[in-house]
């Protein structure tokens, strides 16, 4: 009697853990786990990244023409193309605690015009950009200092906002 006593609290214990730890992700997005591995349709013009997500894999949104405006909220690892070829984004919101962006997250987002990106991330990699003539406007969380140490390039003419005041026209 004791041994299923035992037995049903174990099992009781193991479905309150996990049912804590299942998230409820839109059903546009493909996850497995906390990661995002791409989308299927009715992704929203406006898309949010929820909280609970931990990576966006490879290419996990490439092409995806829905998107006007990203939001990634918590800390997420962005992985290299990411969000490349969504050619209708205009807007990338990356909240702090976000530390990695991976190379061509954001290349050939023909219409992006504005990014926000916090002191948080400590590496961006190369070209992230890429493709991206229409930038305008890069807010950066950190310092002058902290984004020289990347190698991001961004079109002529664009702001890069840093929070020590300084703006470095490219």
């Amino acid at each position: 009697m004791n041994t299923k006593k035992n037995l049903l609290a174990m099992f009781t214990a193991l479905f309150l853990v996990t049912a804590a730890f299942a998230q409820n992700f839109p059903a546009y997005l493909k996850v497995n786990g906390t990661t995002i591995t791409g989308y299927t349709d009715g992704v929203p013009a406006n898309l949010v990244i929820p909280e609970g997500i931990t990576k966006i894999e490879d290419h996990a949104f490439l092409d995806c023409s829905a998107i006007k405006s990203v939001t990634i909220q918590g800390e997420v690892e962005l992985e290299p193309g990411a969000f490349s070829g969504c050619t209708s984004l205009e807007n990338v919101t990356i909240a702090e605690g976000v530390r990695r962006i991976g190379y061509c997250a954001f290349a050939n987002c023909k219409s992006l015009e504005r990014v926000s990106i916090p002191r948080s991330v400590i590496y961006i990699g190369d070209d992230l950009f890429g493709y991206c003539e229409k930038i305008k406007e890069v807010q950066f969380g950190g310092t002058r200092a902290q984004w020289q140490s990347f190698n991001v390039s961004v079109n002529s003419g664009a702001a890069i906002r840093c929070s020590d005041g300084d703006i470095i026209t490219q």
